[in-house]
């Protein structure tokens, strides 16, 4: 009888590690290595995890991190790769580290062969802009397509004494477009880091792992965004340094959350 208690509760154990195990989730890095082609380019190559709907891109050396846990599909694509999935497996999850190998995508028109447009482009070119210069048709870009007077590189937003203005520059200040202006490039400018941050961390870590309630979710990333430099981590993709400003402001947040609602 004691022997079939022993039995049961290694059962129950192996059931519940198992278990807390599968609900984890942690960072997995990686490599990318492109075959039939020494000098294609490695970096900007999309990372989806298919569960959670997060992303990351490669670097310029085809390095990438991005978080999942045992189960998930992690999708690796970009214009010219033969798009390929992996399983995070418990062996590669607990290895955290995964060396993944992409083709060269070859598009066959009858009998010719056309290999596709070259990716060793400038770093932050997108894939359309790339296709553009490729052809060698001028594509305005989103400054170049503003009026002159928006885009002017002095700062508008500020009036100084004796400063020459032109009337509608004038205007602008007298009318507060100026100053909403400016208020909202600021607001702009912190929500794009914080769309950042919440694109690469899947919902169930901040409130799963952070106990963050759903709702607030990016009221606490604003939080932190605020209080820290995390935003300097974003663009450079410092995900794990992110991550771990997250965990410490993540108890304070919810401490001011509380006496706020008490």
């Amino acid at each position: 009888m004691k022997t079939f208690y022993f039995f049961l509760s290694l059962l129950f154990t192996g059931l519940f590690v198992g278990k807390a195990q599968f609900a984890q989730m942690k960072t997995i890095n990686g490599k990318i290595v492109i075959h039939d082609e020494e000098d294609h380019s490695v970096e900007g190559i999309n990372i989806f995890n298919l569960r959670s709907k997060t992303s990351s891109k490669t670097d310029e050396k085809g390095q990438f991190s991005i978080y999942t846990k045992i189960g998930d599909t992690i999708q690796f694509d970009r214009l010219g790769l033969v798009s390929r999935q992996i399983i995070v497996h418990p062996d590669l999850y607990a290895r955290a580290y995964a060396e993944v190998h992409m083709n060269i995508e070859v598009i066959e028109l009858n009998t010719a062969m056309v290999n596709p447009l070259r990716m060793d482009r400038f770093s932050d070119e997108s894939d359309m802009t790339y296709l553009y210069r490729s052809l060698g048709i001028r594509k305005k870009s989103y400054k170049e397509a503003l009026p002159k007077v928006v885009r002017d590189k002095k700062d508008l937003y500020k009036f100084q004494v004796g400063q020459i203005l032109k009337p509608v520059e004038l205007i602008g200040h007298l009318n507060g477009y100026y100053r909403k202006k400016r208020n909202l490039d600021f607001y702009e400018n912190e929500a794009y880091f914080a769309t950042k941050i919440k694109d690469y961390f899947p919902n169930d870590y901040f409130t799963d792992e952070l106990k963050i309630p759903a709702e607030k979710i990016e009221n606490f990333i604003n939080y932190t965004i605020q209080r820290t430099n995390i935003k300097d981590m974003v663009n450079p993709e410092r995900y794990f340094d992110i991550g771990l400003i997250l965990e410490e402001y993540a108890p304070k947040y919810l401490n001011e959350l509380q006496q706020t609602n008490e």
